[in-house]
């Protein structure tokens, strides 16, 4: 990752192709990509599904591992983001760490990684009493509020979204 950093900051440019098998991955690395990427578009695009949120786990592995076994220097990247979802478990805690970032910080990236419908707020980390904690929300609220997330948003996060993943 640190040549990919040293090259971004001397302006060269770093290229990116997907391939979701041994042949193309092969030629990609053979031909010079920087990064190969298995995306959950292997769906759509190899699959025939209707969209990315019908791919499994199994089947990004499966092409995930045909790729593999074709690259010698690329970096390889697998992504399945249609089923990620991140809690706010920590988020209060871990900051003492990386003092720079502030809470604010740390949920504008989050929702610019996910979208507002794949985060979720928990309270339950090792760090916490168990179970609902005021001070966690009540600060993670502020700092939804002053990363200017309005009030839907904020809603799906508390809740909405939770309810829809678990439904009872």
């Amino acid at each position: 990752m640190e040549d990919f950093r040293a090259r971004k900051r001397r302006g060269e440019r770093i290229t990116a192709l997907t391939a979701y098998d041994y042949p193309t991955a092969r030629l990609l690395d053979e031909s010079g990509i920087d990064i190969i990427l298995v995306g959950d578009s292997v769906g759509m695009v190899v699959l025939g599904y209707p969209d990315t949120t019908l791919v499994t786990l199994e089947e990004m592995l499966h092409h995930t591992r045909a790729a593999a076994r074709g690259v010698k220097r690329a970096l390889l990247v697998a992504d399945l983001c249609a089923n990620v979802y991140l809690d706010t478990s920590s988020t209060n805690r871990w900051m003492a760490y990386h003092p720079a970032l502030t809470l604010a910080d740390v949920f504008r990236q989050a929702l610019a990684v996910t979208g507002p419908n794949r985060l979720l707020f928990g309270t339950d980390s090792s760090f916490f009493p168990r179970g609902w904690n005021r001070e966690v929300y009540q600060a993670q609220a502020g700092a939804l509020e002053t990363a200017g997330v309005d009030a839907a948003v904020r809603e799906c996060i508390f809740g909405t979204n939770f309810d829809r993943l678990f439904p009872v």
